[in-house]
């Protein structure tokens, strides 16, 4: 689902078939939310696959392997996730239907902290 378009105080969002719905303000603000953890998501993704991880689970298996190469930097790229994931949720809970506008879900990549290599 995604949001189409809003009119007054009229929300729209459209399905997977494009089909136009009316939603109420609360789904308007999980919609929003859920937007906001898919963003959240693609940029751990985005940085993982920069550093040639696989996923998330690939980077705490390398975390508790002490005798890894990719050790250290699995612990702090740990440590990243979770700052980024805290970001995600302190923004997810902040969104109410009068200040979800001020949230640019094009620039909220922004919002979340960018992992630096060698960094502790």
């Amino acid at each position: 689902m995604k949001i189409v378009e809003e009119n007054g105080v009229t929300r729209y969002i459209a399905d997977e078939n494009d089909e136009v719905n009316q939603i109420s303000d609360e789904q308007y603000v999980e919609l929003y939310k859920q937007q906001i953890e898919q963003k959240a998501t693609d940029f751990v993704k985005g940085q993982l696959s920069k550093l040639d991880y696989d996923n998330e689970g690939e980077v705490a298996l390398y975390a508790t392997n002490e005798n890894s190469s990719w050790y250290d930097e699995a612990v702090a790229l740990q440590k990243w996730i979770e700052e980024v994931y805290v970001k995600m949720y302190e923004l997810e809970e902040s969104v109410t239907i009068d200040n979800y506008s001020e949230i640019d879900l094009n620039k909220i990549e922004a919002e979340y902290p960018v992992f630096e290599k060698g960094a502790e």
